[in-house]
């Protein structure tokens, strides 16, 4: 509101107004009443109880400059059944902090402090923070919310169009929990990872089940366990890898429908282990065979399977050599001019073994002296001649050939008197072994 000066200098005693001033003064006086054009170069100030008062229909225009209130406990309050409306290119800029205590309608919002959102808030368009943003009751937005500073709802977070994470992490407290509701999936995209640290436990309750697709991989660095009553099934199609330096381990006996199949490394036995081959095991490929850790393996040879070089036959129709077989020796008895006599035993060592240890044990009666062999294809491993009954030890140390070569133990009755006998009790082999032998 302004007023025209009639007398800028001042009037002077007695003085008295023309017809154009006085029309002048009823004229501001008229503006003054009505505030029709009024223009206020000053600053207007109410007193305690003072107020503005806007009737329907009325409005507050800012053209330019601001609003500005100053002061502790200084607000503006939107009464019941009173609104702020801001135009879609109307941005609303709070520096401080901004408390919604009742429904809120929003459009574009940009709010750079604090904001506590105490009431159902629903947002309509771009909602962007740069610091706390609380909300102690539903906030609905239908675009989209950016925050530069942590959220904390303190109700539930519904989205209707998804959830976007750019960056850092979505951290879950102790206490919270994601659900995944009946209907809903978790879908990890391509090359994207799922990592349970140390210690972390991965649970899937009675009724549920993981699946993977053909061609989908699961590493697993730490440890997978099924708890009591679970059951992993393989699909058709499925497989497990067990890469180098993993180890598979089963608590319980697991059953394989289909079979098991290692391409490489080694399947180990604890030292109480038990391999129940109940059923065919086939091991494929002709030079293949079922490993064993090096041990001895000793083999008795019944001396009644022995094999004389000839007959020789004595007085009376005695005939030389003899077997008995209530005890299972093989006698040798020196007629006149009979000697030298021999007899041989076949022998079978596993193929691959080394042949270490080759027992005769034999007695004999008339001073009989005897020349002990061990044969391959004829050609000598190892011999002795000894007078010495008992067992008496020799040691090719070859390893043994069973496709090439074929194997006996000789004793050759060389020298004692005549009626005399040399009885061949049996053979002993001791072999190494580090592979199984089918034969």
């Amino acid at each position: 509101m302004s007023f025209t000066r009639i007398k800028p200098g001042g009037w002077a005693v007695n003085e008295k107004l023309t017809s154009a001033q006085q029309n002048q003064l009823d004229i501001d006086h008229a503006n003054a009443v009505d505030k029709t054009g009024d223009t206020v170069e000053g600053l207007i100030t109410f007193q305690g109880g003072g107020g503005i008062t806007i009737a329907t229909g009325g409005f507050l225009t800012i053209s330019g400059g601001s609003l500005n209130i100053s002061g502790a406990g200084n607000s503006i309050n939107l009464l019941s059944g009173a609104s702020l409306t801001t135009d879609a290119t109307s941005p609303v800029s709070f520096g401080g902090t901004l408390s919604v205590a009742g429904a809120t309608t929003l459009g574009a919002l940009t709010v750079n402090g604090i904001t506590a959102l105490n009431g159902a808030t629903t947002v309509t368009g771009a909602l962007t923070t740069s610091n706390t943003v609380t909300a102690n009751g539903a906030v609905t937005t239908n675009s989209t919310l950016t925050t530069n500073d942590p959220v904390t709802h303190n109700d539930s977070v519904t989205c209707n169009s998804g959830l976007v994470v750019e960056s850092g992490v979505l951290d879950l407290r102790p206490g919270a929990g994601a659900l995944v509701e009946a209907g809903a999936s978790l879908v990890h995209a391509n090359l994207s990872n799922q990592t349970y640290q140390s210690g972390a436990v991965c649970t899937y309750q009675s009724g549920s089940s993981l699946t993977l697709n053909s061609g989908s991989t699961a590493s697993i660095g730490g440890q997978m366990l099924f708890a009591s009553g679970s059951t992993p099934l393989y699909n058709n199609g499925s497989s497990t890898t067990v890469i180098a330096g993993a180890t598979w381990a089963f608590n319980n006996t697991p059953t394989f429908a289909a079979g098991l199949t290692v391409n490489g490394g080694t399947i180990s036995h604890g030292v109480a282990t038990t391999t129940n081959l109940a059923g065919t095991t086939t091991i494929a490929g002709s030079s293949n065979r079922l490993r064993l850790t090096s041990r001895d393996v000793t083999r008795v040879y019944d001396a009644t399977n022995a094999v004389p070089s000839r007959l020789v036959f004595g007085g009376g129709g005695n005939q030389s050599p003899t077997v008995d077989t209530l005890n299972g020796f093989t006698i040798l008895t020196a007629f006149d001019g009979s000697l030298p006599q021999e007899i041989a035993i076949t022998l079978s060592p596993p193929h691959g073994s080394t042949l270490k240890t080759v027992r005769f044990s034999w007695a004999g009666t008339g001073s009989p002296g005897v020349t002990l062999s061990v044969l391959a294809s004829g050609s000598t491993l190892a011999s002795v001649s000894t007078t010495t009954t008992g067992d008496i030890d020799l040691s090719p140390d070859v390893v043994v050939d069973r496709v090439n070569q074929t194997y006996r133990a000789r004793l050759r009755y060389t020298t004692g008197t005549v009626d005399g006998t040399v009885s061949l009790l049996r053979v002993t082999t001791i072999c190494t072994v580090s592979e199984y032998d089918e034969g």
